[in-house]
């Protein structure tokens, strides 16, 4: 594995710490919401799969295939365990 610094915006940070800080814990989509924006903007659900995927793009070897940020259909999004 390669390691290299990565330029994350204030909402990408608190997103990854959120999940990172949590391995194998399920957050909905309405959770994460709450704990990223904490009620700063108006976003829909749909604001976190776009901050998903531009994470994604910054920190997976092959976003396509995430290895660290983890869809579970129907529920949300975690973060995988070691």
């Amino acid at each position: 594995m390669r390691s290299h610094d990565v330029s994350v915006t204030p909402h990408e940070f608190r997103l990854l710490y959120q999940l990172a800080s949590n391995p194998g814990q399920v957050f909905t989509r309405e959770r994460l919401l709450a704990e990223i924006w904490q009620g700063e903007a108006f976003v829909t659900e749909r604001s976190i799969d776009t901050l998903v995927r531009r994470l994604r793009m910054k920190i997976e070897p092959d976003p396509a295939e995430p290895t660290y940020i983890l869809t579970v259909w129907g529920d949300g999004y975690k973060f995988a365990e070691a």
